[in-house]
């Protein structure tokens, strides 16, 4: 976040020089075609990952193993 480089519209103003994102096929076919879940939220989980709960209160515990995470040196 704190880099300066075209892309990070956190210290540029105004709209970067070309596209954010570009999707690939699997990620538009995943859209497309989503998994059946009861999952509503996701947050990070420390490995690359996602943690998902399908109720606030496992979502808050997820929440909270992250924020554990991203208080560790």
């Amino acid at each position: 976040l704190g880099r300066a480089n075209p892309y990070n519209t956190y210290r540029i103003e105004g709209l970067p020089p070309t596209p954010i994102a570009n999707p690939g096929r699997a990620a538009l076919e995943a859209v497309l075609n989503p998994p059946m879940t009861k999952d509503l939220y996701f947050v990070a989980d420390g490995t690359g990952g996602h943690a998902f709960a399908a109720t606030l209160e496992a979502h808050n515990r997820n929440v909270a193993a992250w924020r554990d995470i991203e208080r560790r040196p």
